[in-house]
């Protein structure tokens, strides 16, 4: 079978010290490591091992060399994380049946590197002094800061967060709606729920999430997408990384704070799209019947074709704003069946009803 596995750190907000875990890349991954989609641009290529596999050792107390190895080590995570993230969009893609012939390769999976033109390319050094992260769309790549013993690549949500950003532009293209601060508030909302999609994406994660809350997804003490153990969020925040959307954010609120900024305003859609998560999980709860995990897991994956669908639909319209990609949203969501939706079928009706409610609730509608 082709693919690779690799290390990567682990997101638990239990530990202190970010843990490690293994994961499997399903495509071909060469020296570097790069593959057709991403390549890491900045450090001397790692060969993988006679199992194509990229398994670094970070065992301290058997390792002369650590600097070197750790340096192996956060290009392999990033490289990991950064396809972890273009692999979920690829599959809700398919799953979802929306795409343009023009955005499809040969078998049938949106054509990340024809809408881009080149290779996706990391630099996990980039800035030194700089505890930043930022994706540059005129050379297409993602560069990384790090200051003192704080690594941005380390970070999982912020190579998530940014990998968005240039999901959106394989989306887009070189055609940009507008510059307003909705618009880019959009781009910011559809990054931060990058980074939650792609934890929903994997079961251990799902696991993780239901054993940290108990179940209770709505709850806004210790909210897990917050928690996660970062040095990044640790050395700025004390402890928080991910914009917390926990907390009902409303649009005229946020707005009638003459000092906001995208960043505030992007809170509103964000946290809509993740209390209508809430809500419908909240539905379909039946641990006697499901592993709670299970029905996050799916219900994640429902979420995240609604809303990669939308802002596709969205992409080649005039209007690129929070009315536009809700209302599409409603739309799609009433299109989404799945026959792993155990017994929650006879209540799919309810979705959009509910998706509209929490947009008004949230004032975007």
């Amino acid at each position: 079978m082709i693919g690779s596995r690799m290390y990567v750190y682990k997101q638990d907000p239990s530990i202190k010290e970010p843990g490690l875990r293994s994961t499997f890349i399903p495509s071909e991954v060469l020296k570097g490591p790069k593959d057709q989609l991403v390549r890491i641009a900045d450090v001397p290529e790692i060969t993988p091992d006679e199992n194509g596999d990229f398994l670094i050792d970070l065992v301290e107390d058997k390792q002369s060399n650590l600097d070197k190895l750790r340096l192996q080590f956060d290009a392999v995570h990033t490289f990991a994380v950064c396809r972890q993230v273009l692999t979920m969009y690829e599959r809700a893609f398919y799953r979802m049946g929306i795409l343009k012939e023009e955005d499809k390769n040969e078998r049938g999976i949106f054509d990340f590197r024809k809408k881009w033109g080149k290779r996706l390319d990391l630099y996990i050094r980039a800035e030194k002094g700089k505890l930043s992260a930022r994706y540059t769309s005129g050379v297409h790549t993602i560069f990384f800061g790090y200051k003192k013993d704080v690594f941005t690549c380390r970070s999982f949500d912020i190579i998530a967060h940014e990998t968005g950003h240039a999901v959106l532009n394989a989306i887009r293209g070189e055609q940009k709606t507008n510059h307003s601060k909705e618009a880019i508030a959009l781009d910011e909302a559809f990054c931060d729920l990058t980074a939650i999609f792609t934890l929903l994406s994997q079961m251990d994660m799902c696991e993780a999430i239901i054993a940290h809350s108990k179940g209770d997804l709505r709850t806004t003490d210790d909210f897990f997408f917050s928690c996660i153990a970062e040095e990044y969020g640790v050395d700025k925040y004390k402890r928080f990384a991910l914009r917390d959307i926990s907390k009902k954010y409303k649009y005229e609120t946020v707005v009638a704070n003459k000092k906001y900024d995208q960043y505030d305003l992007s809170l509103v859609f964000s946290s809509a799209v993740y209390h209508f998560l809430t809500e419908v999980f909240k539905d379909h709860f039946y641990p006697e019947k499901y592993d709670p995990a299970e029905t996050l897991f799916w219900l994640g994956k429902m979420i995240t074709e609604v809303t990669l669908g939308a802002y596709y639909e969205a992409a080649s319209e005039l209007h690129y704003d929070f009315k536009t990609i809700a209302k599409k949203m409603i739309s799609l969501v009433q299109k989404v069946e799945r026959k792993e939706y155990h017994d929650c079928l006879n209540k799919k009706r309810r979705w959009e009803i509910r998706l509209l409610k929490i947009f008004i609730e949230h004032e975007v509608l």
